[in-house]
């Protein structure tokens, strides 16, 4: 499973890398000028929906082994975990806290379902340094940018800098990706 999973999980990170980097212009486009103040909400969305697409690789070992009932489990505890916060961040912090919250959720079941997963027998059926390592990165980095959204012509540079650099990283590995994408 690690190689079949790896460039999955890169072009999904490098996607939301770029959404990070765009940010502020992916608001613009999708909702306008009146939902700018929306910016901030947006990277921990995405960053949500990376750990999802990581939770949900452990989440199919689990289907694999018919053991449903930790699917059930997680998502029924996540969803408590994610009601109690709401209820207490909301109030204090407004709408915005909802992203951070369901941030938070997400986390909660990966690591469920990560340990769920290693004790049914797959300790290293993927790549767990690549993935947590590269989210720690990614969660670090959505920090970061969001620093950058006061700073238009540096977020710009950076984007085209962090474009370049995927642009040759497709080019070199574009064997990898034809016969990916042939199959």
């Amino acid at each position: 499973m690690k190689p079949v999973t790896k460039p999955y999980f890169l072009l999904f990170v490098s996607i939301a890398g770029g959404i990070f980097l765009l940010g502020p212009e992916v608001i613009l486009i999708l909702g306008g000028k009146a939902y700018l103040d929306a910016i901030f909400i947006l990277p921990p969305l995405i960053m949500g929906c990376v750990v999802q697409f990581v939770y949900t690789m452990y989440v199919q070992v689990e289907f694999y082994e018919k053991k449903t009932i930790g699917v059930a489990i997680g998502t029924i505890s996540s969803a408590a975990i994610n009601i109690v916060l709401n209820l207490i961040f909301i109030h204090a912090f407004g709408y915005r806290a909802a992203a951070y919250v369901t941030l938070i959720g997400y986390i909660c079941l990966l690591f469920y379902h990560y340990n769920y997963v290693k004790r049914l027998g797959y300790k290293d059926i993927f790549d767990r340094k690549l993935l947590f390592g590269t989210l720690l990165i990614l969660f670090l980095a959505m920090f970061g940018i969001m620093i950058l959204y006061n700073y238009t012509i540096l977020r710009y540079i950076i984007t085209l800098v962090y474009g370049t650099v995927i642009l040759f990283l497709i080019f070199k590995q574009k064997g990898i990706i034809l016969s990916i994408l042939r199959k």
